[in-house]
């Protein structure tokens, strides 16, 4: 078999006589861009009197004197707003009430007057006590008015009839009323004692009185007449 001359025997032997010689070989080479190596940017040229801006406080860390702002020297222009919606207008001759100054002056206070600059007039102390007196007495003409004013029920108004009175209301309305002799624990003791013990005697009297003789005479009947002893016979015991 008859080997091709344009064709490498190995990839070894490859050489660029035999990659350009060859036309895919040599496709391929032109097709693939060679490496470029990295290149940096040039550094631009330096500016004595171009920096970062600097702020008061890093000048002063930096122990430099910071420089006074300088101001425009040209003058700011004045600008018509005459044209411009909603922007406050001048000349339209508007008067509003809420606005004007007051036809009645208000009545100045002590703040009102150290605000304006006035002179404030010290008042002499009034007497705490006599002030709270005359407000109580005041306030208690208020409440009986009140009260007066108000219609009272029928059920709370005064009865027609005076109730009768007993010891317990009499204090509670603060009347003294008569002494009544109070007795002591022992005496109402010996009251019970005796008052039980004359319970128990009239009891047995009613006891003995229902054993004794009936005052009338009861109608005596055939068994009672059998069970009485005849004439002077003495019962069986």
């Amino acid at each position: 078999m008859a080997s091709d001359p344009t064709r490498p025997a190995s990839v070894t032997s490859l050489t660029s006589q035999d990659v350009r010689s060859d036309p895919i070989l040599s496709s391929l080479a032109r097709k693939q861009a060679p490496p470029t190596a990295f290149k940096a940017r040039p550094a631009p040229p330096r500016q004595d009197n171009v920096g970062p801006r600097m702020t008061k406080s890093a000048t002063l860390r930096q122990g430099l004197k910071p420089v006074a702002p300088t101001s425009s020297s040209e003058e700011r222009k004045e600008v018509d707003f005459k044209s411009t919606p909603g922007h406050k207008r001048e000349g339209l001759g508007i008067t509003v009430a809420a606005l004007s100054k007051p036809s009645i002056a208000p009545r100045e206070t002590k703040a009102s007057k150290l605000r304006t600059g006035g002179t404030v007039e010290t008042s002499a102390k009034k007497d705490m006590a006599a002030a709270a007196a005359a407000s109580k007495a005041r306030e208690r003409e208020e409440q009986a008015k009140r009260r007066a004013s108000i219609a009272v029920p029928a059920s709370l108004s005064a009865p027609h009839i005076i109730p009768r009175t007993n010891r317990s209301s009499m204090l509670r309305t603060g009347v003294e009323g008569p002494l009544v002799a109070t007795k002591s624990a022992t005496n109402i003791k010996e009251d019970r004692v005796k008052a039980a013990y004359e319970e128990k005697v009239n009891r047995r009297a009613s006891v003995v009185k229902s054993l004794g003789a009936p005052t009338i005479v009861p109608r005596a009947n055939k068994s009672s007449m059998l069970r009485a002893p005849r004439g002077g016979e003495v019962p069986p015991k």
